[in-house]
């Protein structure tokens, strides 16, 4: 049995497709919310936050709706 433990840091969260998740506000950028997570690769994740607005945003960035 193997267990990953990460030394540093949290560990990188794994978003499935047509996962609802919000983006906070942070400096330099405004929050954005109700997004679909349309795809992840590795640490970042290609996200429709409505008709026409898709950005490519960094996982750690992303926070999951979980209802």
């Amino acid at each position: 049995m193997a267990i990953s433990i990460p030394f540093f840091g949290k560990t990188e969260q794994q978003f499935a497709r047509n996962d609802r998740v919000n983006r906070p506000a942070g400096i330099g950028r405004e929050e954005a919310v109700d997004g679909l997570v349309v795809y992840q690769k590795g640490s970042k994740a290609k996200v429709c936050w409505g008709p026409g607005k898709q950005s490519v945003e960094s996982v750690s960035d992303l926070v999951l709706i979980v209802e």
